[in-house]
């Protein structure tokens, strides 16, 4: 199905997997996962999709934005930037004893805040990766997990030495103001928030407890978002798409800027 606009609703999932010893810039080096998209598994123009979740939590249309004001567009749901995870953990339900599962946790768009989808790729006897869905316990899919600053990129690392999951997200506090109400400088939906940063920690990928600040714009027009980052040593560097006042928005921004949060280990309470 053809989508216009912001087509997240369109996007497969790729997992790639390379050896090092490999001419990793031949292409046939690499193999690539098999999936599907986000259109593709869901229904979400069915009554019952996000019903109890309120997803997507603004009206919809199925092949291109919908206008809400003049100003702001709600996309289709779908999802996009991903983060590719092990669980060592042999107490969580979901490792993997034969270590042959990866867990793929991606930016959401819901038109709201506060989810992110899974997704699992699982690889095969064949040597190929096959990415499926992930299920509860009880059997219900398991399409969406709470995840804070979930609507925007978001970045996870594994820290051997604390064994534990690190993430850098925006801190969303304002997701909520009417449309009309919606900050100068903020891009589109009241969700897209971006101007404060911060530090998350985990031990499963699911329960994340908030470390610290790293950092906060002082308007909508001074961005935080779009992290990524490097444990090295003590410390983590990390770098953000950011913005100053003269960014056209949170969105579209003018600068980079490079953060270091030292003794990052000595956040864990």
């Amino acid at each position: 199905m053809g989508i216009s606009g912001w087509n997240v609703a369109g996007l497969t999932p790729v997992v790639l997997r390379g050896n090092g010893r490999d001419n990793l810039l031949d292409r046939s080096a690499w193999t690539f996962s098999t999936g599907f998209s986000f259109n593709e598994k869901f229904n979400y123009c069915a009554a019952s999709f996000g019903e109890n979740f309120g997803i997507p939590f603004y009206p919809s249309e199925t092949a291109g934005p919908r206008s809400l004001m003049p100003t702001i567009n709600a996309s289709p749901p779908g999802w996009l930037e991903g983060n590719v995870v092990r669980i060592t953990d042999p107490k969580h339900i979901w490792h993997d004893p034969a270590n042959a599962t990866l867990y793929i946790i991606m930016r959401t768009n819901t038109n709201g805040s506060g989810y992110a989808a899974v997704l699992k790729a699982v690889e095969q006897r064949d040597g190929g990766i096959a990415l499926q869905v992930v299920t509860a316990p009880s059997g219900k899919l398991l399409s969406f997990i709470p995840f804070p600053g979930g609507s925007l990129k978001f970045f996870i690392t594994y820290d051997t030495f604390t064994h534990l999951y690190w993430m850098a997200s925006s801190i969303i506090t304002d997701s909520m103001c009417k449309l009309s109400a919606t900050p100068q400088g903020r891009y589109n939906l009241p969700s897209n928030q971006r101007n404060i940063l911060g530090l998350y920690y985990s031990s499963n990928c699911i329960d994340w407890v908030q470390a610290s600040v790293i950092s906060k714009g002082e308007t909508e027009y001074h961005a935080r978002n779009y992290p990524s980052f490097v444990i090295s040593g003590q410390d983590i560097f990390l770098v953000a798409r950011s913005g100053d006042c003269f960014a056209k928005n949170g969105q579209y921004t003018n600068l980079i800027t490079f953060h270091i949060i030292k003794d990052f280990r000595s956040l864990v309470i």
